[in-house]
């Protein structure tokens, strides 16, 4: 009995971050043709950064940025912030995330698609439960 549940344990614990992955990619496919394109990216992105915005001033502090908890997030804000005042404005926010948009689209298609995703994680050592900067952070909603 205990080794029926360790494995049904396992199992689930595999499952569940491949089945959050296809929520989260299916999340931002609006028309659910399997593939992201720039609009529902940059739209994803703007979803993102209402969520992040916790005073609603329409910029992110670093607080509310690193919030997202991913790697190397001080790097990323910084390269972001391209007017160097210490906060992310809604515009900053998309731009930055549409050049990790660029990173993912692998093949140069104009979509993302769950391959390109997936090779990307694997390129950079990265569990499927585990958010990373680059170029993942629109993904962690």
């Amino acid at each position: 009995m205990l080794r029926m549940f360790i494995t049904v344990l396992m199992a689930v614990m595999v499952a569940v971050p491949a089945f959050a992955e296809d929520d989260l990619f299916g999340g931002i496919d609006a028309d659910g043709n399997k593939k992201i394109d720039r609009k529902e990216y940059r739209d994803a992105a703007g979803k993102l950064f209402d969520r992040l915005d916790k005073n609603h001033d329409g910029y992110l502090d670093w607080d509310e940025f690193k919030a997202m908890g991913i790697r190397d997030g001080k790097k990323l804000f910084k390269a972001w912030d391209t007017n160097k005042d210490g906060r992310l404005s809604r515009e900053e926010f998309i731009k930055g995330s549409m050049t990790q948009f660029k990173n993912l689209d692998k093949n140069r298609d104009g979509f993302i698609d769950k391959n390109e995703l997936s090779q990307k994680r694997n390129e950079e050592g990265v569990r499927k439960d585990e958010p990373s900067a680059s170029p993942w952070v629109i993904f962690r909603f």
